[in-house]
């Protein structure tokens, strides 16, 4: 097991997949919940870990969504990527083990994030 540098929960769950990122024409953009979202994510990572180095090195990532129904999760899984990107580690693509899990629980919806270095 590797030096956990994330390891959290958060009640703020990012939009469904459909949610996230749209494109008009050749241009793609995220939509305003998703920014929103992303935007207090790096604002609550950055109050947190002020003294912690960014990570260069290989990564593994699990992020367990707890969802009060059935929905895809992918394309919020990236947006969790894209959100620590240059705050805990210096680019998405270190990852070479990402684990995406859904569960349902309709009592405390949820999403765990756990990053690691390999």
């Amino acid at each position: 097991m590797g030096k956990i540098i994330l390891d959290f929960s958060t009640t703020m769950l990012p939009d469904p997949d459909n949610h996230v990122y749209g494109q008009k024409g050749k241009i793609r953009f995220m939509y305003k919940k998703a920014k929103d979202w992303k935007e207090a994510m790096q604002i609550w990572c950055l109050n947190e870990n002020k003294k912690r180095k960014i990570s260069d090195k290989p990564l593994k990532a699990t992020i367990a969504f707890f969802v009060k129904r059935d929905r895809d999760a992918h394309g919020s899984g990236k947006l969790i990527m894209d959100t620590f990107q240059g705050i805990v580690y210096e680019n998405d693509k270190q990852f070479i083990d990402v684990r995406f899990l859904k569960f349902i629980d309709k009592v405390n919806p949820r999403v765990n994030i756990t990053i690691e270095e390999i």
